[in-house]
């Protein structure tokens, strides 16, 4: 529930709804960000490989692990 939601995050329930309007909204806010997100992290990844089968085992990489393992071992980074 925003209740639940709301007391976990340390805000109001009405801070929630200011800004969705029900579960519903908030489920298709997180759904777009983590694709808009993946798609960053599949163009950053990809943008030096030349190679098709690389990519292919790359972009598999990415979209199998989880978001706190994942690394961007090329460029030293955490994500």
């Amino acid at each position: 529930t925003f209740k639940k939601l709301a007391s976990e995050i340390k805000t109001t329930e009405a801070s929630l709804y200011r800004y969705f309007e029900n579960k519903h909204r908030l489920l298709l806010y997180i759904l777009n960000w983590y694709w808009c997100y993946m798609e960053f992290l599949v163009v950053f990844k990809l943008q030096n490989i030349t190679d098709a089968k690389t990519k292919l085992e790359a972009v598999v990489e990415l979209v199998s692990n989880d978001l706190s393992e994942r690394k961007l071992q090329n460029n030293h980074c955490t994500l």
